[in-house]
């Protein structure tokens, strides 16, 4: 329990060297010392590895997020939000399906900011690739406000609109290991979405997230490939935890059942930011920047795993949108993949992406 006098990191580090979890304040006050730069780094290091050993529960995990959340720059958008995001870490050196299938979806409709950073354990995280494809990365909240009423997408970086993370950034690199913080992206963007595509590469952490979004009354689905990818997975099984019915229920998806029963060992593989821009226009039918550069990819192989991407992330801003949650997962994926294979066949993909690099240039200049 929390002193009368208050949280201290005596007493928050003396509950996590005996495995003992935090309650709601003292994990609040944790992070937020961090987050201000008032912990000192030992203390910030003892408490990011306690947390990690004893294990994160919901309720940590909650005020952490509520605290990352409050602290950053706010944007505000009208209307019901859609993010399609991964904690990475899933070590699969794949192309960047997340940020394919945000596309996707909102050019079948939806409205997504698109939180994510650099690549720290990849060869090309979200903001690379976006970079090299030529949209502008660093805008600021009402810029990123605009982005998204006026091409339907927009990014929001998070070393832009985080810039408290600054003080524990350093310290979770000489760390080098997972921490809370690399589950708490998803978990805080700044836009607030409510609908949501997650990917979650730790089963441990999967049903952690999946809760809190459940107690935010966020519709999303949490996923996790049974070979750790945080997509849902072109190989064997992905676990979901559902929560656009109310609470979190657990299902499981068959790759074969969304069209990607047949795709072979490496035909997904990625490299560094150039090779998976190109493979992002290669897919989507736009004219290649490089084309004498090899694509690591099979892009019908891409293409199939994009398409049941975004079809689950379809049916997750679906769920916010009132939409009946009676059906069956899968029934439920599949009523969007014929939307979404025909936003990729036709262009129209494309036509978001380069309207996504011309509106987020502009509001730059």
């Amino acid at each position: 329990m929390t002193s009368p006098a208050g949280p201290t990191w005596p007493t928050v580090l003396g509950r996590l060297a005996a495995g003992l979890d935090l309650d709601s304040d003292s994990a609040a006050w944790a992070v937020a010392q961090v987050m201000s730069g008032e912990a000192a780094p030992a203390q910030v290091g003892a408490f990011l590895l306690g947390l990690q050993a004893k294990g994160p529960t919901a309720r940590e995990v909650a005020a952490a997020a509520a605290v990352m959340r409050d602290a950053a720059l706010p944007i505000t958008v009208p209307g019901v939000l859609l993010d399609v995001v991964g904690t990475g870490g899933d070590a699969s050196g794949s192309v960047n399906f997340s940020t394919m299938a945000a596309i996707v979806a909102v050019a079948c409709g939806a409205t997504v900011v698109k939180h994510g950073n650099r690549a720290a354990s990849s060869k090309a995280g979200t903001a690379d690739v976006l970079e090299e494809l030529g949209v502008a990365i660093d805008l600021g909240p009402e810029a990123i406000a605009s982005c998204a009423r006026e091409a339907g997408i927009a990014f929001a970086f998070a070393q832009v609109l985080h810039p408290a993370m600054r003080h524990a950034a350093p310290i979770r690199r000489e760390l080098g290991v997972p921490t809370i913080f690399n589950i708490l992206g998803p978990l805080a963007n700044p836009a607030r979405p409510v609908a949501g595509l997650i990917g979650c590469a730790s089963e441990r952490m999967a049903p952690v997230m999946a809760q809190v979004f459940a107690d935010r009354g966020d519709r999303v689905f949490v996923v996790r490939g049974e070979n750790g990818w945080d997509e849902v997975s072109p190989y064997g099984v992905t676990q979901v935890w559902d929560t656009t019915r109310g609470g979190v229920i657990e299902e499981r998806l068959h790759a074969v059942d969304l069209d990607m029963g047949d795709i072979a060992e490496g035909a997904l593989a990625g490299g560094d930011s150039v090779a998976n821009a190109e493979v992002c226009r290669a897919a989507f039918g736009m004219p290649r920047e490089h084309p004498d550069l090899a694509l690591p990819s099979d892009i019908d192989a891409v293409r199939a795993v994009v398409i049941a991407n975004a079809a689950a992330a379809l049916a997750a801003i679906a769920a916010a949108h009132g939409a009946d949650t009676s059906a069956p997962l899968l029934e439920r994926i599949r009523a969007h993949m014929t939307d979404t294979r025909a936003a990729v066949e036709s262009g129209a993909a494309g036509g978001i992406l380069r309207r996504w690099i011309d509106t987020s240039r502009a509001l730059r200049s």
